[in-house]
């Protein structure tokens, strides 16, 4: 059994290896249809009118646009991280996301993490379908029946629920025009409010050439789910054979960190929500090196241990679990529950 610890830490490998990789590419063919959505939501048991209705939601990357958004992220305690940024989309994957200003709980060096972190919060902090199948699987709609004017669009309002164990609630507002979604606030089982995100300007007709597109730090290689991904990596991989209910790959990238380090990333989703799974061979690898983290995204202190242990914190809405062992070094996040992450790197060391 893998021991666990706590610690005031946020792994420069996150930070550049998972947040600051990507690159500017047309919308992933991962993403569903709007026919997709629509008949596996119709399939699921959901209303013709429901089903259309997801159906026409967008995500950023394809929804030609510019905007200034507010962001908040709760911890545990109900402090909250919140900022504002500026987002801007070609509509065809070109993106740009940057922050306007913050306003509460940051660290002195927010803006550059913002900044290195552009690619994962463009692709993958905010909620989208992002499979259609798991989708309808794994949460229920709600057809509000009801509308709001967010930034001056008509929107129409859904909720989503998920059926696991940990049930989260998301009100979201969708533009009728384009739909796109302007507004969400997502809710742990306790009604708690654990994220939100609102645009408080939009513009449908953005003047893109002064747009700076986000270009990916890293060398990062798509690799093909359904293939041999060990054979693809190149290098001798693990991969967790203990996920949470409702998940599945969904995406697996090869990626080189800046001193040269192959990573294996590994996306799962339950359709909404994703998972990071990233590993490292030891023979490569070096131990992590760390910066320190807002105060109001870490749950415990520190603790000094050897290198059976899985670190383990928080960020915001989001678990991080860290272990650098015998058979390489991971880094798993993703906003489930602790135990769910430190199960995943034991179940891939077995």
């Amino acid at each position: 059994m893998i021991a666990r610890r706590h610690r005031i830490a946020l792994a420069a490998t996150f930070v550049l290896v998972v947040t600051g990789c990507g690159s500017k590419s047309a919308p992933s063919t991962a993403s569903p249809s709007s026919d997709e959505l629509k008949s596996a939501t119709v399939q699921s048991g959901f209303t013709d009118a429901t089903a259309s209705g997801l159906a026409a939601i967008q995500p950023a990357s394809r929804v030609k646009h510019s905007g200034a958004r507010l962001v908040q992220v709760f911890d545990e305690s109900g402090a909250v991280l919140a900022y504002r940024e500026r987002v801007v989309s070609d509509g065809a994957g070109a993106f740009s996301l940057r922050p306007i200003a913050a306003l509460s709980g940051t660290a002195p060096d927010w803006e550059l993490r913002q900044v290195l972190q552009e690619g994962y919060l463009f692709r993958y902090r905010d909620v989208e379908i992002r499979d259609a199948r798991l989708f309808a699987q794994n949460y229920t709609l709600t057809d509000l029946d009801s509308g709001e004017f967010v930034a001056g669009r008509a929107c129409a309002n859904y909720e989503i629920k998920s059926r696991g164990a940990d049930p989260r609630t998301t009100s979201i507002a969708v533009d009728a025009s384009t739909g796109l979604i302007l507004r969400y606030e997502e809710s742990d089982r306790n009604g708690r409010v654990v994220k939100s995100m609102v645009y408080e300007s939009f513009d449908s007709r953005p003047d893109l050439s002064t747009a700076v597109w986000f270009e990916g730090v890293h060398d990062e290689r798509e690799l093909s789910v359904s293939g041999n991904l060990a054979a693809e990596f190149g290098e001798t991989i693990r991969e967790p054979r203990l996920l949470p209910s409702g998940f599945e790959l969904h995406e697996a990238f090869a990626l080189r960190d800046d001193d040269r380090n192959n990573w294996i990333k590994l996306v799962y989703t339950d359709g909404v929500e994703p998972l990071f799974f990233l590993f490292r061979n030891r023979s490569v690898a070096s131990k992590f090196t760390t910066a320190q983290a807002p105060a109001t995204s870490v749950r415990k202190t520190a603790q000094e241990v050897g290198d059976e242990t899985v670190f383990v914190y928080r960020m915001g809405a989001a678990g991080v679990a860290q272990a650098t062992l015998n058979e390489g070094v991971f880094l798993v996040v993703g906003s489930v529950d602790e135990a769910v992450l430190v199960d995943m790197i034991e179940s891939a060391t077995d």
